[in-house]
């Protein structure tokens, strides 16, 4: 059974990708579906507060400039339940996807996410920045089932980190993703 692996439009998504690139088993679309002006509507709705926008942005910028390789790629529900259709697969594992995944791809599809945080408190978007803020340093990467609640699902597996307050925002991120990234090579048995 083939699982598709859906990740970021950017550097992470190019380390999530390479983790698991020598599998058969696994296909890989790019989440297309985010992008700037989504980001700054998010913003202006107070979804992400202003502070934490620009400590994500300022993380990205720091890092290199490489995507993700991948030839499958969506920008929407329908175009990912398309995807899964044509290639035969119900098994979908999300990375830093930005999609919200609709009750009509989830009747399709069993769904999978990791979120870089711990949901229990940290859920949602700037998680990693409201950890921070909030003193919770002991973390974990979240594997759990998509459900039609944000980073509500069933908890499957976690992989622990630590936040340090004296390293700055992109380091620990970093350490964030690092970690999710574990998990990714974990739930898909195998990779770098």
């Amino acid at each position: 059974m083939r699982e598709l692996l859906v990740v970021s439009d950017d550097y992470w998504g190019a380390r999530a990708e390479a983790s698991v690139q020598e599998r058969d088993d696994v296909l890989i679309a790019v989440d297309r579906s985010g992008g700037l002006i989504r980001a700054l509507k998010l913003v202006l709705r107070r979804s992400v507060p202003l502070r934490a926008a620009i400590y994500m942005w300022l993380a990205q910028r720091s890092l290199p400039q490489e995507k993700p390789n991948a030839r499958l790629a969506f920008s929407d529900n329908a175009e990912l339940r398309s995807l899964a259709e044509r290639e035969q697969v119900t098994d979908i594992v999300l990375f830093r996807a930005g999609l919200i995944i609709s009750g009509k791809t989830l009747e399709n599809c069993h769904v999978r996410n990791i979120h870089c945080a711990d949901i229990d408190g940290f859920g949602g978007l700037a998680s990693i920045f409201r950890a921070i803020r909030a003193g919770a340093f002991h973390q974990t990467a979240t594997l759990h089932t998509v459900t039609n609640r944000i980073d509500e699902g069933e908890v499957l597996d976690v992989e622990p980190f630590e936040l340090d307050p004296k390293v700055g925002y992109a380091a620990n991120e970093n350490r964030a993703y690092e970690a999710g990234i574990r998990l990714l090579v974990r739930t898909l048995g195998g990779g770098v």
